[in-house]
């Protein structure tokens, strides 16, 4: 169940080792603007957790009407293929609701249970999952009972008697008192499969349990998307059934920033990439496209889509240097100055040094970045690195000596891939200087959200989702101490440190006495929120994992969360909204104590902060909307001057989408 903690003082700190230091803020001084989100009236706003649970749950509906809602928009927003894998925790797929629905649009069957459990504890109800022949199911509690709520293939079973959703346990008796009566067809999937195609695809439902019987998903013996039929859930659900914590991360936010000079595209269809693109680079699911095949379930689930599964974008960032944009766009801007038509050191005697971080709410597949510099002998020299973990240290890309114009194109694709932020240093030295920044990066979003237009009109909304003055950076990273383990962020790179623990490669566990996890977070301007989601084992009803906070580096400490036992599994997700004034650097520590089994599998943290680059009045910024009717071109552009807006497309013949664009003007 989600827990609320409203906090007036938290207190204490962390010293994270940063590669450059922090240059004073300039509060106003750059053109960011923040939470940014464009919806249209054919979709629904999904771009944070709150905002599912707000647009499928409406006042005044029961437990199970609410359930229900929540489960339509997993079956509305996600596919049934291959996971997406990040890498993050033990099970290395992508178990979070709003990248899901946002950033992917597809995953598996445990991924499914974990977003069932995500969204109904957040909405105030227990879930659990089950383990189950070939499948992975979730499970609500209300009414005094648990009841299956299954996203994945599609199904919920009524109970003939009352209409409420049946439980793992009844749905497995009612098949088990069926096998007891019929123990020719245990087993034996041949004959089920006849048994289910008799009699015009009909014998199911006259000869099988009454429960089954009653499901109204199935179509002739298939459940909806036709990759799994009545014989397939008597296999399925022919067992006993255990119960497992399908974990998962909350935070992340399908919200984007622009600056000058930044843009985002996102296109309607998909150019071959996707994030498991390393091993499956030909992936059949990069051409489906609804309601053929297994998307014909969205005939009934979000009817009038005819896009596909996957999509890519570009987001680009080319500030326009000769009048200040890069400064603006900096988070570390020293020693540079602008002259001219070029960005150029001030003092020669020490290096000029800019960092420049890219975020996105889709995650990056390939990046490239192009620098043209000026220099005039072997000593003016422009010199590259990159973070991948919130800045905490940089690997050198490039150095190279400008003697002359210099046009410079690194590939930062291996380095970027899976990640949704990065940060890029440029430092100049000697009489180097620089006329051009542009980088660009591939990224992965899912279609299915994206601003859609129908025949007719369309009204297009443009909003912050919050204070567009406030950012948030994110620690999510894979708990492990392995050091060979490069494909995404782990504890190591993160900062976090371990005692008394045994550190394994996909949790940390708790060895006696009281074990230790502590989560540096450092933030550029000042911390106005902080949340994070952890899935823990407490066996024990002794078991707990104590969270607290400390923002005066471990001096002091606030205890923020207490997670008990018993419990074989739960992930709980954590609101701290309150800081003091001025707080930049936090110690977020989980101490594990008990007489069992106790440990932390993955975390995940956000933290939010007063942006120095942001604006305080909105930017003007544009949306452009691009498709094709009949064949012939058609675009609509709006330049945005105030937040929130709204505006009308019409669109003639059934439109095919082409792409949607956010962009903020360079210069001043």
């Amino acid at each position: 169940m989600r827990q609320m903690l409203l906090l007036a003082l938290i207190v204490g700190s962390s010293v994270p080792v940063r590669a450059q230091s922090q240059s004073p803020p300039r509060p106003g001084a750059g053109g960011r603007v923040n939470q940014l989100k464009v919806l249209s009236d054919k979709i629904d706003d999904v771009t944070t957790i709150e905002n599912i649970v707000k647009s499928f749950v409406k006042p005044g509906l029961s437990d199970q009407e609410r359930a229900k809602a929540l489960w339509t928009a997993i079956v509305k927003y996600r596919h049934q293929t291959a996971p997406p894998n990040e890498y993050l925790a033990g099970d290395w797929e992508a178990h979070d609701p709003v990248k899901i629905f946002n950033v992917y649009g597809y995953c598996m069957c445990c991924c499914c249970s974990a977003l069932v459990e995500a969204l109904n504890r957040e909405d105030g109800r227990e879930a659990r999952g089950r383990i189950l022949n070939g499948h992975s199911v979730p499970e609500v509690r209300y009414r005094n009972g648990w009841h299956m709520f299954d996203g994945s293939l599609i199904t919920i079973f009524p109970r003939p008697r009352d209409g409420v959703a049946a439980s793992v346990d009844e749905i497995a008796a009612a098949v088990a008192d069926w096998y007891a009566r019929h123990p020719d067809c245990h087993k034996n999937g041949e004959k089920l499969f006849q048994l289910m195609r008799k009699d015009g695809w009909m014998g199911w439902k006259a000869e099988g349990p009454r429960l089954l019987a009653h499901c109204p998903y199935y179509r002739g013996g298939y459940l909806p998307a036709r990759t799994h039929g009545w014989d397939a859930t008597m296999v399925e659900y022919d067992r006993k059934s255990e119960v497992y914590e399908y974990g998962y991360h909350v935070g992340h936010h399908a919200l984007f920033s622009l600056r000058p000079g930044e843009s985002f595209v996102r296109e309607a269809g998909n150019r071959g990439l996707h994030v498991n693109m390393e091993v499956d680079p030909s992936w059949e699911v990069l051409k489906a496209r609804a309601p053929e095949n297994d998307l014909v379930y969205l005939k009934e689930f979000f009817p009038g889509y005819r896009g596909g599964v996957v999509a890519n974008g570009v987001h680009r960032y080319a500030p326009d240097v000769a009048a200040g944009d890069l400064a603006r766009g900096a988070e570390v801007f020293e020693n540079l100055t602008v002259g001219g038509p070029e960005l150029r050191v001030k003092d020669r005697g020490r290096p000029g040094v800019a960092v420049v971080p890219l975020v996105s709410p889709y995650v990056y597949l390939r990046g490239k970045l192009r620098l043209n510099a000026t220099g005039h002998s072997a000593a003016d020299r422009v010199s590259v690195s990159l973070s991948t973990n919130n800045g905490r240290s940089f690997a050198p890309i490039d150095s190279t000596a400008v003697e002359r114009p210099t046009e410079l194109k690194l590939d930062l694709k291996d380095t970027v891939l899976r990640r949704y932020a990065y940060w890029l240093r440029v430092e100049l030295t000697g009489g180097a200087g620089l006329t051009a920044f542009e980088v660009e990066n591939d990224f992965q979003h899912a279609p299915r959200t994206l601003p859609w237009l129908g025949r007719g009109k369309n009204t297009i909304t443009v909003a912050a989702d919050g204070d567009p003055t406030i950012a948030t950076r994110s620690i999510a990273c894979r708990i492990t101490p392995d050091p060979a383990f490069t494909k995404n962020e782990t504890s190591t790179t993160m900062g976090v440190r371990f005692e008394n623990v045994d550190l394994r490669h996909d949790a940390c566990w708790w060895t006696g006495g009281t074990g230790v996890m502590t989560v540096p977070v450092d933030v550029p301007g000042d911390l106005v929120g902080l949340g994070f989601s952890a899935q823990i084992r407490a066996r024990g009803e002794k078991d707990l994992v104590r969270v607290a906070a400390s923002t005066d580096g471990g001096k002091t400490w606030r205890e923020v969360a207490v997670m008990r036992g018993p419990t074989q599994g739960r992930t709980e997700h954590i609101r701290v909204p309150k800081w003091p004034a001025g707080v930049r650097k936090v110690l977020l520590r989980f101490e594990l104590t008990g007489t069992n089994t106790i440990g932390v599998q993955n975390f995940r943290v956000d933290a939010d902060y007063r942006d120095p680059l942001a604006t305080r009045t909105t930017r003007p910024f544009r949306v452009v909307h691009r498709w094709k009717e009949g064949g012939r071109e058609r675009s609509h552009a709006e330049t945005i001057t105030r937040l929130p807006a709204s505006y009308i497309i019409q669109a003639g013949a059934e439109p095919e989408m082409v792409s949607v664009t956010y962009e903020m003007a360079s210069g001043r």
